[in-house]
């Protein structure tokens, strides 16, 4: 007990605290308000700061894996990190490192702090730096998780925790709405840790060697319980499917903040869900919208329904000016909320690819029955859109 009130109450806190704790479970999220043209704003790097911090508490033999589809952003992003994965080898802690096949890693990025240009191929000559590039064809890297592994040095009583997230590791994505779940739990550690396993082995998307032993894992924690799927997984149950399960269940309400959907069949469960009294609010990243082909179509069937309530994100924190789809991506987050009791929450977006295809991007969702977890993620869009559910 007195390990996890360590490991959960050693980080430093920002000054508008934007989190929600548990006993075993984090939940942080950004507010984007534009501030770093003027001075860095605590709130708005809350999500680059959780790793930032994490990173820092490695001491020798710990261990830090990281995952992202992009990598970018020089004291924003990629450099910042970057000094501090290598404090971190400097003082004999492992770093692995696991990101898509788009990204040269030959490109180099500063800090605010030694100004030094780093990359991750320079970092991979550190033999305790480990690199994995997807080298596949078809489909995306497109996981954003982290773990860290404090049994080696006993730092924070010698915890695992996990950190899921929308979140990629780019200057960007702190100009953007993002949220990250943090866990202290061994087995959902342990099951995130094996698919890291399979990546750093080259055995992406669907490989016929890679071990799917490790996916549709169920766990207890201490005020709910977690299952985790990742995709592809062409043995098991699409998690599409079991998306669309969850709306069919959904007995009082429901809210989606998404990055973008381009699926029809979600689209028209959440239209179902809408018509037999389901109370259905969503927000969606208006830039993607506007775009064509599946996302366009998917959004028609939605916005045809009357009982589907939309609201837009705010611009930035803070202002009244909203989303207008002038921002990229202004909305990156990927989850909904069920009957205040579920949350389905990762890295995936509401495609095909993420969510259906046997053979495309690698991908995860957590799926919980967490009461107190789920509060969190409507507090989260609270501040985004300033709706405030019943």
């Amino acid at each position: 007990m007195a390990g996890l009130f360590l490991c959960f109450g050693s980080l430093p806190r920002t000054a508008n605290a934007v989190e929600v704790r548990g006993e075993d479970w984090r939940v942080l999220y950004n507010l984007p308000d534009g501030s770093s043209f003027r001075g860095y704003s605590d709130d708005e790097f809350e999500l680059r700061d959780l790793l930032v911090d994490r990173l820092k508490q490695l001491g020798a033999r710990d261990e830090a894996t990281l995952t992202t589809f992009t990598f970018s952003g020089n004291e924003t992003g990629a450099g910042r990190l970057m000094y501090e994965m290598e404090r971190a080898l400097k003082r004999g802690a492992r770093v692995r490192f696991i990101t898509d096949r788009k990204e040269d890693t030959a490109e180099t990025f500063t800090n605010n702090t030694d100004r030094k240009p780093r990359s991750l191929k320079g970092l991979a000559e550190h033999e305790r730096f480990t690199l994995a590039v997807d080298g596949s064809e078809g489909g995306i890297m497109h996981h954003k998780f982290a773990l860290f592994d404090y049994s080696g040095s006993g730092m924070n009583a010698g915890q695992k925790i996990l950190v899921t997230s929308s979140f990629n590791l780019t200057g960007a994505s702190s100009f953007q709405w993002n949220i990250s779940l943090e866990l202290s739990q061994n087995i959902l550690y342990g099951a995130f840790h094996q698919e890291a396993e399979e990546l750093l082995a080259g055995r992406f998307h669907r490989d016929p060697a890679k071990s799917h032993a490790h996916d549709n894992r169920l766990v207890q924690l201490k005020e709910g319980t977690a299952r985790v799927r990742f995709g592809p997984s062409p043995k098991l149950r699409p998690i599409g499917d079991m998306l669309e399960a969850g709306l069919r269940a959904a007995k009082k309400e429901v809210v989606f903040s998404l990055n973008f959907i381009a699926d029809d069949e979600l689209a028209h469960a959440l239209v179902a869900t809408a018509k037999r009294g389901v109370k259905v609010v969503g927000c969606v990243a208006l830039s993607e919208g506007k775009t064509k082909g599946p996302t366009k179509e998917a959004l028609k069937i939605l916005r045809a329904e009357p009982k589907i309530e939309w609201v837009e994100a705010f611009e930035a924190h803070g202002e009244e000016a909203r989303d207008s789809g002038k921002s990229q991506n202004l909305v990156h987050t990927k989850y909904v909320v069920i009957d205040r009791t579920w949350v389905l929450h990762g890295s995936a977006n509401w495609t095909a690819s993420a969510l259906r295809d046997e053979n495309q991007n690698d991908e995860n969702v957590v799926i919980l029955r967490h009461p107190k977890i789920a509060a969190a993620f409507l507090q989260q869009f609270e501040a985004m859109t300033g709706h405030k559910t019943e």
